[in-house]
């Protein structure tokens, strides 16, 4: 590609490749030293985790690579699926278990499938975060047995899978999984 003209193969004829374009620390290659070092300092949230530098050396064809992080804020973009949790404080306390250092910054979605009814404002507040963004992205519970009784393949398919959570246990994760690509929501 444009970005990488050389493949693996010739790359791993070098005792160390300084590679670029990547915002993240990756090591490559058959001893590790096919580095990319990405950025010393995340700009938002599309750089995330912790950043920094590489310090390395070569003696007499021995490379020794270290990545050094540094200690700027970091960004944070997760998923907490809130699926079963009760109460608007509950999932606070779940957000706040999350944070790490108050210096950072987080991007918490919320997920899962649930009839709460996240309250944005209280979950971020009295919460110590260099920035703290909460998104709802929660869906309502689905109702099985009202869906297996419709005459539709996703009715159809609620009926099977019902009848073979008598036998197996995974076959409501099986469920939700299907219903979401029958809704084309799948994350697969």
């Amino acid at each position: 590609s444009s970005y990488n003209p050389l493949d693996a193969v010739q790359l791993n004829q070098f005792d160390y490749c300084a590679l670029g374009h990547r915002h993240e620390f990756q090591q490559l290659g058959q001893n590790g030293t096919m580095v990319y070092a990405g950025n010393p300092c995340a700009r938002n949230f599309l750089e995330t985790g912790v950043k920094g530098c590489v310090i390395g050396s070569i003696d007499n064809g021995i490379v020794d690579v270290k990545f050094k992080p540094f200690d700027f804020p970091a960004f944070y973009s997760v998923d907490l699926d809130v699926t079963g949790v009760l109460t608007n404080a509950a999932v606070r306390d779940l957000i706040n278990g999350l944070i790490t250092r108050a210096s950072d910054h987080y991007r918490i979605t919320l997920t899962g499938r649930n009839t709460l009814e996240p309250d944005l404002a209280y979950l971020t507040k009295e919460i110590t975060a260099g920035s703290l963004e909460v998104v709802d992205d929660t869906k309502s519970p689905r109702d099985y047995d009202a869906l297996s009784r419709e005459m539709s393949l996703q009715g159809v398919f609620a009926k099977r899978m019902l009848k073979l959570y008598e036998t197996e246990p995974f076959a409501l994760e099986a469920l939700e999984a299907g219903l979401d690509a029958l809704e084309g929501e799948s994350t697969l």
